[in-house]
């Protein structure tokens, strides 16, 4: 999963699963587009234990941890 499926920003569930839903799959350039509309995106990863890796607000990244998940290389979303 990209996004967490708890509330993002001023939505709601429905929201952040629409949200998910359309990142997955698109372009860097459309997956960039969809985070500005967030007020706030946590991406998690659970490849060896389940932890949040970065945080974003309105697009922009603003924690990152100093190990990311290897699938998120190469998106162009960090």
């Amino acid at each position: 999963e990209w996004l967490n499926n708890k509330d993002i920003g001023n939505g709601s569930r429905e929201r952040a699963e629409k949200l998910e839903s359309a990142l997955q799959g698109c372009s860097d350039e459309i997956a960039k587009e969809i985070l500005k509309d967030c007020d706030l995106a946590a991406f998690y990863d659970n490849t060896e234990e389940f932890r949040r890796f970065a945080i974003f607000r309105n697009g922009e990244v603003v924690r990152l941890s100093q190990t990311l998940p290897k699938w998120i290389e190469g998106k162009g979303i960090i």
